[in-house]
């Protein structure tokens, strides 16, 4: 009888423990499109900063942000996407600094965008100075947590 409630108990901790991960992961999809976009707009919404006082939804969001950050950083080993939603919690307005070479490793959609842009544009100029068209990566939902 003992050892059916232990694995009556496992079996609900496995399964509790699963629910908890889908809320998770459901919740940062719906919650996070503002500041990382979507595949069909990557393009974050422009914001003016100390206009008018904050009120209680801002300070749900600026608290529900910073639990994000600690997630990324902590359950996601994402130091760096951590460190921007930081950031963009923050609101200096500072720039930052991201390495490029990391999103190459880190982002298959980032990297896939960068080599092509390479091999049908950039390689076929002369050398000297170039720009191109390209502006942003929009996620890939096949990466799964790679591209977001």
């Amino acid at each position: 009888m003992l050892d059916e409630r232990r694995n009556t108990a496992d079996s609900l901790q496995t399964r509790v423990h699963t629910l908890l991960d889908d809320a998770a992961e459901e919740w940062l999809a719906k919650s996070l499109k503002v500041i990382f976009g979507t595949v069909g707009n990557f393009e974050s919404e422009d914001r003016r900063f100390g206009i008018v006082e904050p009120t209680a939804k801002d300070r749900q969001v600026y608290n529900q942000l910073n639990n994000v950050a600690a997630y990324f950083a902590v359950m996601k080993g994402w130091p760096t996407a951590a460190g921007l939603v930081q950031h963009y919690v923050d609101g200096s307005g500072k720039p930052v600094e991201v390495e490029p070479q990391q999103m190459m490793n880190d982002i298959p959609a980032f990297r896939k965008d960068v080599d092509g842009t390479l091999e049908n544009d950039v390689r076929k100029r002369g050398d000297g100075p170039f720009t191109t068209e390209w502006s942003s990566t929009a996620p890939n939902p096949a990466d799964g947590d790679r591209s977001a």
